[in-house]
């Protein structure tokens, strides 16, 4: 009985250290602007799904739209979260946020590269307290609460941004998501968030700890319930998995998160809880829970309650892949742009100042597409303020209606193309031009989650930018690279080589490329390439023959 007791002391102390990331000022030399160029090019899209949030009750945070398996008329404005944000005290108890009461939403609250920290505050604060006027990223929406995961089994929330849209000049993205959850999860994955209620900034590690044990009864779990819902899923319509239960057979407190021991640069504090953690593929994988600081830039322990546990509950589960699609369940999604809409219409009860786009971001040009029509500057209550330095683009399918409410200061740039085919290629995410959105969502996700999982099967690490139906319809090549971790030399064997040469890059964990090389193929079966050079980390070697690549990850210590 004594033991009993001194384990919910314990528990209750984790807990509550757990239940919010402590400020500590001395970090503040430690953050890491979001648009640093020590953050690889290759995250750019995910800064925009990013945002603060603050309401009565819910405190300052971190949140991260989410991409779902629909059309894009059906995407909604979900966001994930940590459920701590929406409550007074610890995770396990206090009382709960009203969710009948506004929160307000800053987005691109960042400064551009070549003015870190230099961002025009005021044009962010430009805010009129009823609600009425908001000048430039900030809005106040209710929300409702899907589902969230609290105390010992963890800490998510995920929730719906109700009422009018985001509107499109703030060029939303909507994250990937994996429910997968790497074993031995070495790799790169950063953070992206707003410590200290302050500008985004962003923090990078090479590797994550899956829980704070390396023994949790829920591996076991996993493999015979993922084999249950293979076999028999079709029988329930896949609308719930049994996979849940696995969530409730972890050691509460040790196993329910993943754990970050330091970051490579960056550092996390209050304000950035609900901050999504993700992985090399650019997907969520967790959301910031707490941490237990130190007083160096790169220390301390951060704690990310663990999306693919939470995936299988079937509130979240049938937001995320309504379709009930198993390869969905397996794979997850990339993410998706949000910038063709079936129309624009700016009544929002509300003005705008469209602010040049480089106050925030390296790129000032913003191009926004309507299938229909599109109406700005309407009547008083909905201004619309092109500012001098800003350039926007709008093309709609059908009319441009500009109001005398509409403005555009001298020295902006605006262009307005009417009557044109503007939703065709969009992002990542649009498989051909003229596609229509709403066929497109399900069918083309759940093709990708196929080639996935084959790529998976082969052993093969597939980013989303990749041409992945050329790649994996024609992959024949096989490489291995020895050994690994290596020292100075890395001996790169491949086969089943089809074209007359070939070509070899690695890649640094900044996206960077450090070596490149194309030689003509005359019989070899083995390439060594130095290290010399090189400093110690986890890198990537691209292997391509024409159509074909291949991909091996392999880590570097001298």
């Amino acid at each position: 009985m004594k033991q009993l007791i001194l384990f919910f002391i314990l528990a209750s102390q984790i807990t509550s250290a757990q239940s919010f990331v402590a400020a500590n000022p001395s970090f503040e030399s430690c953050m890491v602007n979001v648009n640093d160029n020590r953050v690889a090019s290759f995250r750019e899209d995910l800064k925009r799904s990013v945002f603060q949030y603050a309401g009565s009750g819910a405190g300052s945070c971190t949140g991260t739209l989410i991409n779902r398996n629909t059309s894009e008329s059906d995407l909604g404005q979900y966001f994930i979260t940590s459920w701590h944000c929406f409550k007074s005290g610890s995770t396990c108890g206090g009382s709960e946020f009203d969710f009948n009461k506004e929160i307000e939403f800053s987005f691109n609250y960042q400064s551009p590269s070549n003015q870190l920290g230099k961002v025009l505050k005021e044009i962010q604060d430009q805010y009129i307290e009823n609600g009425i006027v908001t000048k430039a990223f900030k809005i106040r929406r209710k929300v409702r609460l899907v589902d969230k995961v609290s105390c010992g089994y963890g800490d998510f929330a995920l929730c719906e941004i109700l009422g009018n849209p985001i509107p499109p000049h703030f060029t939303p993205y909507f994250a990937g998501w994996s429910p997968f959850a790497p074993l031995v999860p070495a790799g790169d994955y950063i953070t992206i968030g707003h410590s200290n209620a302050s500008l985004k900034e962003a923090s990078k590690t090479n590797y994550m700890q899956n829980g704070l044990t390396t023994y949790s009864p829920k591996k076991a779990c996993d493999v015979v319930t993922k084999l249950v819902d293979f076999l028999f899923g079709w029988i329930w319509g896949r609308k719930w998995s049994t996979q849940v239960i696995c969530q409730y057979v972890q050691i509460p407190f040790l196993d329910t998160r993943f754990v970050v021991f330091g970051y490579g640069y960056g550092a996390t504090s209050e304000g950035a809880s609900g901050s999504s953690i993700f992985n090399g593929n650019n997907r969520v994988l967790g959301t910031l829970s707490g941490s237990a600081p130190d007083f160096s830039c790169n220390g301390g322990i951060d704690y990310f309650g663990k999306l693919p546990d939470y995936y299988y509950r079937a509130a979240i589960k049938n937001v995320l892949n309504p379709a009930n699609k198993w390869r969905i369940d397996e794979s997850g999604i990339p993410g998706r742009n949000k910038n063709c809409y079936q129309s624009i219409n700016y009544n929002y009860g509300q003005s705008f100042d469209f602010y040049p786009a480089a106050y925030y971001q390296n790129n000032n040009s913003i191009t926004l597409n309507s299938q229909t029509d599109v109406y700005l500057g309407i009547n008083s209550a909905n201004t619309i303020n092109i500012k001098s330095g800003a350039d926007f683009t709008f093309n709609a399918g059908g009319i441009i209606d500009l109001g005398s409410n509409f403005e555009v200061e001298s020295g902006a740039t605006f262009t307005a193309n009417a009557g044109v085919s503007a939703c065709g290629f969009s992002g990542n995410y649009r498989t051909e031009v003229g596609a229509q959105p709403e066929n497109e969502g399900v069918q083309y996700y759940e093709e990708l989650a196929q080639l996935e999982i084959y790529a998976k099967l082969n052993a093969i690490e597939i980013p989303d930018d990749m041409d992945l139906p050329a790649t994996l319809q024609k992959n024949k090549v096989v490489i291995s690279a020895s050994p690994n971790p290596v020292n100075d030399l890395i001996t790169l064997s491949f086969s089943k080589i089809t074209e007359s040469e070939f070509h070899i890059e690695i890649i640094d964990a900044m996206g960077q490329s450090v070596f490149s090389k194309t030689e003509s193929y005359a019989g070899q079966k083995v390439v060594y390439l130095p290290t010399l050079g090189l400093i110690n980390g986890i890198y990537q070697i691209l292997f391509s023959c024409g159509e074909t690549k291949a991909v091996e990850k392999i880590l570097i210590t001298h």
